[in-house]
């Protein structure tokens, strides 16, 4: 049978995948929002955000973004898993208002990266019309050209069909679809996986795509959480010799009212130090420790 060797999760804020300089671009962005009102917000910040916003304070945090990435990179290279299973959220990306699965897999031969799949001109479009969005579209061009991850990557349809054949008899009606939208390719959430984990993307991937948080249909917390726990039973029973990597790719909150956005990590097979724990890698634990009788708490958890 499957076993998972590894999980993790990480942001895909733009924090995480532009340069420095871009950190400046989303405040030029967010100063010139038609949406909101941005003197107003800055009046009701605490007293001391200016220096949350010193060069110095940027800086610290960017590089500590970055170190972190570098250390969920050397845990998945460590991990060497034959598939990924990436869960992340679909921002009206494959799916519109029109039809809107809470939960899909997608089971199609391969995953294609298209140059307009993160950073994409449409969103720099639309969202100039709230914003200033030159720079900060120019920085994402500048990321989506240097990753350079555009092409066709692997799948694991067999796995994919497993998913979603076991995730029914479980009780999940879960939406699948064999193609992309050939003007996006492959979502951002999952797209964030090559440029920043997995360059050379020669793993193959089956993406679970998650409702962002559209209405009428938006996914509560119980349901997410029972999907996590039935999606390890259905990997863990799939007939293959395979190892499997799970990768939250979205969430841990990566906002303004955030003061980091880091990644973290949880393997079956060693127990890093992470840079801030998840809801995801202590998912895991909980299923194992309800499974096999673990430990009350997680090692990453364990004296804090």
């Amino acid at each position: 049978m499957a076993n998972i060797v590894l999980g993790m999760a990480t942001p895909h804020a733009p924090q995480l995948r532009l340069p420095l300089e871009g950190w400046y671009a989303l405040r030029e962005k967010d100063e010139t929002d038609r949406r909101i009102n941005y003197a107003e917000l800055l009046r009701k910040a605490k007293p001391d955000m200016d220096q949350e916003l010193a060069d110095d304070r940027l800086r610290e945090r960017y590089d500590a973004c970055q170190q972190n990435l570098a250390a969920l990179r050397k845990v998945l290279t460590q991990a060497s898993p034959d598939v990924v299973v990436v869960v992340g959220d679909d921002q009206h990306e494959q799916f519109k208002d029109d039809n809107m699965p809470m939960f899909s897999v997608y089971y199609g031969d391969t995953l294609r990266v298209s140059r307009g799949s993160h950073g994409r001109e449409s969103s720099a479009q639309s969202g100039s019309q709230s914003w200033s969005a030159s720079r900060l579209s120019q920085l994402q061009r500048q990321v989506v050209e240097e990753r350079g991850v555009a092409g066709d990557h692997p799948a694991e349809p067999e796995l994919a069909k497993h998913l979603i054949s076991k995730l029914r008899d479980g009780d999940f009606d879960i939406g699948c679809s064999n193609q992309l939208q050939p003007e996006i390719g492959l979502g951002h959430a999952f797209v964030f996986y090559y440029e920043f984990l997995r360059e050379n993307g020669d793993i193959p991937m089956v993406p679970v795509m998650v409702n962002t948080f559209f209405p009428p249909n938006q996914p509560t917390p119980r349901r997410c959480y029972a999907l996590g726990l039935s999606l390890r039973q259905a990997i863990e029973s799939w007939d293959s010799p395979k190892t499997i990597a799970v990768i939250a790719s979205g969430g841990l909150r990566p906002s303004t009212r955030t003061s980091t956005a880091l990644p973290s990590t949880a393997s079956s097979k060693r127990t890093p130090t992470p840079c801030r724990p998840c809801l995801w890698s202590d998912c895991f634990w909980a299923r194992q420790r309800s499974v096999t009788g673990s430990p009350s708490q997680p090692p990453w958890r364990a004296g804090k």
